[in-house]
């Protein structure tokens, strides 16, 4: 693929333009179903456990994990939804000029298509979306070269939209590539003099209200979806995402993880180590997360969570 001045396009910006775009059209996937009421709602648990996935989840994973298939055909995707059958006769496309009009650097003319792997969360947030809190619901698409984010597209479908608003000018869309940046949003630091911790929602536990209180925390924050969590940190409406529970994927956090890095924050396990993103790893996140805007930020983070909690974690 070339750029409008007719340049060939290395691999890794070919593939985030396309990420942007087609997470933009699941995004139109996402309000369709909610705004027709047809959720066709089922439960993936087998425990009893609360683990819904939709109609939606269903038709923004096929629309992404086509595409990608189709036009980069030596990826390594990994998707949250199983059995989800490929539109093998697709026929659109979907793109951002934006991206391909960045100039690259040496690293990435060298990125070979086999070298990456994909994770992606078609719908993050599902639960919230069953119950029509469509604020925190975002659409997770990250990359990794070998096993470390190198770019991230978290599209948020729902912001400033208008119900029954079919265009794809509704929902916004970040993105960044490691060493060119990020684009969609305005990174701001957090406020100063305070501590604003956003937690998990649905997994909380004795643990991680023992870690989130050990931070010393100003305010507390309990927030439904990790990608709009570390939205709130991206954009300084939070210093910290801590997850002090097993419950993460590496659908969660690697689109994440890729733009926070990029404005300069930080993103381990509980531990301080950080995730391996190949495509061979178990998707869980079992020793929980930590995403901080700065790394100063993290290390006190850190520093502070009893080694108790952190024992918890020591042979996940």
């Amino acid at each position: 693929m070339m750029n409008k001045e007719g340049i060939d396009m290395p691999v890794i910006l070919r593939l985030i333009s396309s990420c942007v775009g087609i997470s933009k059209e699941a995004g139109k996937i996402i309000r369709d179903i909610m705004y027709k009421g047809e959720l066709g709602v089922i439960q993936k648990g087998t425990g009893g456990e609360n683990d819904p996935q939709t109609e939606a989840d269903r038709q923004a994973q096929k629309l992404i994990i086509s595409v990608l298939t189709r036009d980069f055909p030596k990826l390594k995707i990994v998707g949250e939804e199983d059995d989800i059958k490929l539109e093998p006769n697709l026929t659109g496309n979907w793109i951002s000029e934006e991206i391909l009009s960045l100039k690259p650097t040496p690293e990435l003319e060298t990125i070979k298509e086999e070298e990456l792997t994909v994770w992606v969360d078609p719908l993050d947030g599902t639960t919230e979306f069953t119950w029509g809190a469509v604020d925190h619901v975002t659409v997770l698409i990250g990359v990794a070269y070998k096993d470390r984010p190198i770019g991230g597209v978290i599209h948020q479908p729902f912001y400033k939209a208008i119900k029954g608003d079919p265009n794809l000018s509704a929902g916004r869309t970040l993105w960044a590539i490691r060493g060119l940046g990020y684009g969609g949003f305005e990174a701001k630091s957090p406020p100063e003099n305070e501590l604003i911790i956003a937690g998990t929602k649905s997994h909380k536990s004795v643990t991680t209200q023992k870690a989130l209180e050990s931070t010393g925390a100003t305010t507390l924050i309990s927030h439904s979806g990790a990608g709009a969590k570390a939205m709130l940190v991206l954009e300084g409406k939070a210093h910290c995402y801590l997850h002090a529970s097993p419950g993460l994927k590496r659908w969660d956090t690697c689109a994440p993880e890729a733009i926070l890095t990029e404005i300069g924050g930080k993103v381990t396990d509980i531990l301080g180590d950080p995730y391996n993103y190949a495509a061979s790893v178990h998707p869980m996140c079992s020793r929980g997360a930590i995403l901080a805007h700065t790394p100063t930020i993290h290390a006190s983070i850190l520093s502070k969570l009893p080694d108790d909690v952190k024992d918890i974690f020591r042979n996940k």
